[in-house]
């Protein structure tokens, strides 16, 4: 018969193994392990379930195909984007990764801070790209949408009456303006 002693660590060891269990196992097959967010410099598109990082040869990031894609350009470091990171994470689990009629691509670009404090050369060509080409008018959180290989939609992120960001008000603008868009342009 095991002491006090050892009783007490045969059920931290329980507990620690539970824990495992919980935190890793888990989510691994519920699919509660996607990332919407990625915290680290540079150009990341999200294909078959997972960010892919691009190398862009120092040259700013632009789509290749007649896709559509939705950017995200981020830094690390600004408290606007911090507050919208769960909302976009929102957005891409409940919209685009499960109700997405538009086949709409994910892009993050990751600076830690715009252009002037990014390591990432793919990542500062990018943003160097959008704040020249967008100058006064560009900050972060900043969304893109091209289609067609043509820019659609750049402001920053949509807010609800009550000044926050908002996942569902996020799906509407994106849909509606795409839906024009296409419908616009004959491709729907």
């Amino acid at each position: 018969m095991p002491n006090a002693k050892q009783l007490a660590v045969i059920i931290i060891g329980i507990a620690f193994i539970s824990l495992m269990v919980f935190a890793i196992v888990v989510p691994i097959f519920s699919g509660f392990g996607i990332q919407p967010i990625v915290n680290s410099e540079g150009v990341y598109v999200y294909y078959h379930n997972k960010w892919i990082k691009e190398n862009t040869n120092n040259t700013a990031w632009f789509p290749k195909d007649n896709g559509t894609y939705l950017i995200y350009l981020r830094n690390l470091n600004c408290p606007a984007c911090q507050n919208f990171d769960p909302v976009w994470s929102e957005y891409m689990t409940n919209y685009l990764l499960s109700k997405n009629p538009y086949n709409i691509t994910p892009v993050e670009i990751v600076c830690t801070y715009f252009s002037s404090s990014c390591t990432d050369p793919s990542a500062k060509a990018t943003f160097s790209f959008y704040e020249q080409l967008l100058g006064n008018y560009f900050g972060t959180p900043y969304l893109v949408l091209i289609s067609n290989l043509s820019f659609i939609y750049y402001n920053f992120p949509p807010i609800n009456n009550t000044d926050y960001f908002d996942a569902s008000l996020l799906n509407q603008t994106i849909s509606t303006v795409l839906y024009n868009y296409l419908n616009k342009n004959g491709t729907s």
